[in-house]
C-alpha cells in the first residue's frame, strides 16, 4: 500500500521595509493638508451664494402668500420662469388656493341658500299674522293660519334636521369608528321609516333584498349605519314625492363582485334632462306639480353619505317612465375584523 511520506513541518517568514508605505502616507497627508482648505473656500462661497439666492426667492413666495386673505381668495402667486423646486412649490400653492376658493364659494352659496330657505317660511307666517291682526278675522281664517303654522313648522323642522345631517355627512372624521352594517337590514329600516309617508300619499313600497345563499356574498358594508339608513330613506322619500297615487316605489338590493347596489325607482314623470346634471346640488329641486314639499337637501345628503363610504350614486330616467337612483357601495370583506 502507498503511504504519504512523513516530512517535518517548517515556517517561512517574509519581511520588507515599511519605509515606502510611510513615505506614501506622508505625501498624501501633505497633499490633503494643502488642497482641502484651498478647495473648501470656493465651495463654501458658492454654497453661500446659491443658498442666499434660494432664500430670497422663498421669502418672495412667502410675501406673496401673505397677501392671500379671505377677501382676496382669487389672488394667485406668480409662477417663476425656471422649472425648479420653487416653481413646483408655487404651482402646488396655487392649486391649494384653487381648492380653498372653490370650498369658500360653495360654503357661501350654501349659507345663502340655507338662509333663504329658512327665511321664506318665517316670512310667510309673519305676513299671515299681520293680515290677521289688521283685519276682522273669522274663525275660519284662524284655522287656516293654525294649519299654515303647523305646515311651515314641520317644514322648518325637516330643513333643520337635513342641515344637521348634511353637516354630519360632510364631517369625514365622524367615521373614525366604523362598524359592519347589514345592507338588507339597513334597507328594511329605511323602508319602515318611510312607510307612513307612503301610506299617507297612497304609494306602495316594494322591496327585493339580496340573497347571500344565491350569490355567496355577504351583503355587508363598513361605515355608519345611521347615515347609510338616512341615505336610503332620502332616496325613498324623494321617489314618493314624485310618484302618483296608487303607484309603486321599488327598492332592490344586489351584490356583484366586491360592490353592492341599492336601486330606488319611482314611476313618476321622470327628471328633465337639464335637471339631471344638478339634481344632487344642495337646494336643487326639479320642477314638478307635486304638492309634496321637500327641503332640496335629501339628494345632496344621499350623495355625500355615499361618497363618504367610498361609493357613489347615479341617476337616470327609465325608458317606460319614472326615474331610478342607483347607490353603489363597497362590500365589507368577509375576512375583515371589526
Amino acid at each position: 500500500l502507498w503511504q504519504q511520506p512523513i516530512t517535518e513541518p517548517f515556517y517561512l517568514q517574509v519581511a520588507a521595509s515599511p519605509r515606502q508605505v510611510v513615505q506614501a502616507i506622508g505625501s498624501m497627508r501633505a497633499l490633503f493638508a494643502g488642497c482641502i482648505p484651498v478647495g473648501l473656500r470656493p465651495a463654501a462661497l458658492a454654497s453661500w451664494v446659491v443658498a442666499g439666492h434660494a432664500v430670497v426667492r422663498i421669502r418672495a413666495v412667502g410675501a406673496l402668500a401673505a397677501q392671500v386673505t379671505p377677501e382676496r381668495l382669487g389672488h394667485r402667486l406668480e409662477a417663476p420662469a425656471r422649472d425648479d423646486e420653487i416653481g413646483h412649490m408655487v404651482e402646488r400653492i396655487n392649486a391649494m388656493l384653487d381648492r380653498l376658493e372653490a370650498g369658500f364659494r360653495a360654503q357661501e352659496r350654501f349659507i345663502h341658500d340655507a338662509s333663504h330657505e329658512l327665511k321664506t317660511p318665517l316670512s310667510a307666517l309673519l305676513s299671515e299674522a299681520q293680515v290677521l291682526r289688521m283685519g276682522q278675522a273669522s274663525p275660519e281664517d284662524y284655522r287656516r293660519f293654525i294649519d299654515s303654522v303647523e305646515e311651515e313648522s314641520r317644514h322648518l323642522g325637516r330643513l333643520v334636521e337635513s342641515l344637521l345631517m348634511l353637516t354630519r355627512a360632510d364631517s369625514r372624521n365622524l367615521l373614525a369608528h366604523r362598524q359592519a352594517v347589514e345592507i338588507n337590514d339597513m334597507v328594511i329600516a329605511a323602508v319602515q321609516e318611510c312607510q307612513p309617508v307612503a301610506e299617507q300619499y297612497g304609494v306602495e313600497l316594494v322591496v327585493w333584498l339580496a340573497d347571500p345563499a344565491h350569490t355567496d356574498i355577504e351583503p355587508r358594508a363598513h361605515g355608519d349605519g345611521e347615515l347609510l339608513t338616512a341615505m336610503v330613506s332620502n332616496l325613498i322619500r324623494n321617489a314618493i314625492r314624485f310618484s302618483p297615487a296608487q303607484a309603486r316605489v321599488e327598492v332592490a338590493v344586489a351584490c356583484e363582485g366586491d360592490r353592492a347596489s341599492i336601486e330606488v325607482r319611482d314611476h313618476g314623470p321622470g327628471i328633465p334632462d337639464d335637471a339631471l346634471v344638478s339634481i344632487f346640488d344642495r337646494f336643487s329641486q326639479a320642477a314638478n306639480n307635486s304638492p309634496r314639499r321637500g327641503t332640496g337637501l335629501g339628494l345632496a345628503i344621499a350623495k355625500s353619505v355615499a361618497q363618504l363610504h367610498g361609493g357613489d350614486i347615479a341617476v337616470a330616467n327609465a325608458a317606460d317612465g319614472g326615474a331610478f337612483f342607483t347607490i353603489c357601495l363597497p362590500l365589507l370583506d368577509a375576512s375583515s375584523t371589526h
